[in-house]
């Protein structure tokens, strides 16, 4: 599910237009918001935090080219965004699916 899952939310992510760089819009708010869902389930998928805050910074840094490419600004405060959803991914991950509690899943 996961390697479905992050082209969807990263394609869902670059779809939303960018009115201002400032740090309090709603852009900066889902890029966090699905930095975590991304962060989170390739922490679930692969147990590695590593993998997961690369997964999770491969997507945003990808999705930032892309807005680039398509005449929109490279913006650094989006991939700060990203990053603190990252951090939350991965807290988030290990809470849900740490060895010590015992909680699983299956797709």
């Amino acid at each position: 599910m996961t390697r479905i899952t992050i082209p969807v939310l990263a394609l869902l992510l670059s779809s939303q237009a960018v009115a201002d760089d400032r740090w309090d819009t709603r852009d900066k708010r889902l890029h966090a918001g699905v930095s975590t869902l991304i962060s989170t389930a390739v922490y679930a998928e692969t147990r590695s935090y590593g993998a997961a805050f690369a997964g999770c910074m491969g997507v945003g840094i990808a999705k930032e080219v892309v807005d680039e490419a398509r005449g929109g600004p490279f913006s650094w405060k989006d991939l700060g965004a990203d990053a603190v959803g990252c951090g939350t991914g991965l807290v988030l991950g290990r809470l849900l699916f740490g060895t010590n509690n015992g909680l699983t899943y299956r797709f």
